[in-house]
């Protein structure tokens, strides 16, 4: 919860994707992780999407320091 009256749900939206960024995970990734679409015609049209796999290793860049093992099995999947 914030106090602060400029920060909302979709603040964390934009928190993910610098993280991400930030991270050097690649911009295509991240528009598919976010739900943007690729204009490219090359692999807007013709790429199919990231498999899970891929996807999962680029969410596993999103450090805060933040300690989640009480949700446990989404902890465990994530780190494994």
């Amino acid at each position: 919860m914030t106090t602060d009256d400029k920060k909302n749900f979709h603040s964390f939206r934009h928190t993910v994707i610098n993280t991400l960024k930030q991270a050097e995970v690649q911009d295509t990734v991240i528009k598919e992780l976010v739900g943007h679409t690729d204009a490219s015609l090359t692999t807007g049209r013709y790429g199919k999407r990231y498999q899970a796999a891929l996807l999962l290793e680029a969410l596993k860049k999103l450090e805060y320091g933040v300690d989640f093992s009480g949700l446990k099995g989404i902890v465990d999947l994530v780190r494994n």
